[in-house]
């Protein structure tokens, strides 16, 4: 099943990143087991995600996310910072409810209201950016995305492959 959306072609995929609540957005949580909320808004780029292990990888991720001011501190040398820039129907408010790790992957759990059939075609960017506690992290490398299945096909920016055991205190990525 496709969907067309603001003239581009959306899989049914992007359904494993949102779940239906069926009733309002509720609250949108601060933190969970492994994460916290460092900052969220209607901005950055929809189908992208991004990693932060240092303060000048996360102001520059912050700015990617289009997030205004400076972002919270982070410890890095026992958490790391993570973008997660998921997508919405303007009808469809959108939630953060955590952070997952799924084999190798590190994902959001995040929740749609009204998803599927009651959204609308358009297609909204809403920035998350979260640090996640290194313990949470799977050892080795891995990936950071927005659900546990493979991004739908032509958004391959959703997927950031991360090398580096960052599961280690205080170990980096490259930009």
């Amino acid at each position: 099943m496709s969907r067309r959306i603001g003239g581009m072609l959306v899989l049914a995929a992007t359904a494993a990143l949102t779940a239906c609540t069926g009733g309002g957005p509720g609250e949108q949580p601060t933190a969970g087991p492994g994460w916290r909320l460092l900052g969220e808004g209607l901005s950055g780029s929809a189908y992208r995600t991004g990693v932060a292990t240092t303060p000048e990888q996360l102001s520059a991720l912050w700015e990617d996310a289009g997030l205004d001011g400076e972002p919270p501190q982070v410890d890095f040398a026992t958490e790391i910072g993570v973008w997660f820039g998921a997508v919405y129907g303007s009808d469809c408010p959108v939630r953060l409810d955590g952070v997952d790790v799924t084999g190798r992957v590190l994902h959001a759990d995040v929740v749609l209201r009204g998803y599927p059939g009651g959204c609308s075609d358009d297609a909204n960017p809403h920035a998350y950016v979260v640090a996640v506690e290194r313990t949470m992290l799977p050892d080795g490398g891995f990936w950071v995305q927005l659900s546990a299945d493979d991004p739908p096909r032509g958004m391959p920016e959703e997927r950031t492959v991360v090398e580096v055991d960052l599961s280690e205190p205080g170990a980096t990525t490259e930009p």
